[in-house]
């Protein structure tokens, strides 16, 4: 269901080389085709995740494809990933939380965006 790294990245940017080596991601949600990489990402004021979603495909010769697109099959599979991400990262971060929104971080730290 769920396996864990401890790797940290500059940005979302998987493809920086350190050692000659892929950096991972510092955890990893994956329910059947659906897989949540979680990166740590480290700035000014700090650390701070952020999460890319994929699912896994075949193609019409067989061969394994990643895509960012879910179908409607995928979508609670996906919403039980993300729910399973927000834990994760509010536990790594020390902010407390249930599911319903409550805790120290109830509210978003950023503005509401004006659309």
């Amino acid at each position: 269901m769920a396996t864990s790294n401890n790797g940290t990245t500059q940005g979302r940017a998987a493809l920086q080389q350190q050692g000659g080596e892929r950096q991972r991601p510092a955890h990893e949600i994956r329910y059947g085709r659906v897989k949540i990489a979680i990166w740590r990402n480290s700035g000014k004021e700090g650390d701070w995740y952020s999460v890319a979603l994929s699912r896994s495909y075949r193609d019409g010769q067989g061969i394994w494809k990643q895509a960012a697109t879910l179908g409607k099959d995928d979508l609670l599979v996906a919403a039980l990933a993300f729910e399973q991400a927000f834990a994760w990262i509010s536990q790594q971060t020390g902010s407390k939380f249930d599911v319903n929104g409550n805790g120290d971080n109830a509210t978003s730290p950023e503005p509401d965006i004006p659309f």
